[in-house]
């Protein structure tokens, strides 16, 4: 039986990994504002619920009295916003979405690492954003650049633990109904996600997701730690060179 944090459980994904894995493991799952993703989790007795806000101190340290020890951790916090330009953006909003896209994060776990096991593994969500430049995305992007680069860093300072970053791709969240929302009217980037929205919540794309994770948190870590991954790797085929999954320098 693992002890498994899953930071954000309010989310779509957050939610949906809580049910996988709360079976045959105890689960605590943080959340900042209660919705119906929390519902189907309420009287499970293998899960916990812990408010948490990744801005506040007091919160975190509310977190971590809270716990004894953990094996898993899912970071799955964001914030798509602000969607604009980078010299139409408030500095202020843009500055807090990096922080908490980002830095927020890695605050909390250099906080609880100290509760971690030996052994544990720390898995980040990314975004296919960091692969290309997705105008009026800055913000987001930047941050889970952050975390792309520092999962790399991580694996290199702590051998025995697993750090990977992962980039569930295009489907439906919380996150593109904000996204939707803050997009321009007509723009081709509103009418795909009004697409996408219109399909709702698809059982089958988060099983996909969730089963894909769920197989590199098995892999050794040689081929696993510090990289980064997205739904559309052939996992049967991992290019095990030290510097793929990667970012580097291409000539």
């Amino acid at each position: 039986m693992k002890k498994i944090l899953v930071i954000s459980a309010s989310s779509n994904i957050g939610s949906s990994i809580v049910g996988k894995y709360c079976k045959g493991n105890l689960v605590t799952g943080t959340y900042r504002t209660r919705n119906n993703n929390l519902d189907h989790l309420a009287h499970n007795e293998y899960v916990k619920m812990v408010h948490l806000d990744l801005n506040s101190e007091d919160s975190m340290q509310k977190l971590y009295d809270s716990i004894d020890s953990w094996d898993l951790c899912f970071f799955c916090a964001g914030n798509p916003l602000p969607v604009k330009p980078f010299f139409e953006s408030s500095f202020e909003e843009w500055q807090e979405s990096v922080y908490t896209n980002s830095l927020s994060q890695l605050k909390l776990l250099h906080k609880i690492i100290s509760k971690a096991s030996k052994d544990a593994t720390v898995v980040f969500f990314g975004s296919g954003s960091m692969n290309k430049s997705v105008e009026n995305f800055s913000a987001y992007t930047l941050g889970k650049t952050i975390l792309c680069k520092m999962t790399e860093m991580l694996a290199a300072e702590n051998p025995a633990m697993k750090f990977f970053i992962f980039g569930p791709g295009w489907f439906y969240s919380k996150i593109h109904d904000l996204i939707y929302e803050n997009l321009p009217d007509n723009s081709e980037w509103k009418n795909k996600t009004a697409d996408m929205l219109s399909r709702g919540h698809v059982k089958e794309e988060y099983e996909k997701i969730i089963s894909k994770i769920d197989r590199l948190i098995n892999m050794p870590v040689a081929s696993v730690s510090g990289k980064n991954f997205c739904i559309t790797d052939n996992l049967e085929k991992i290019n095990k060179s030290k510097d793929s999954y990667k970012f580097r320098r291409m000539t």
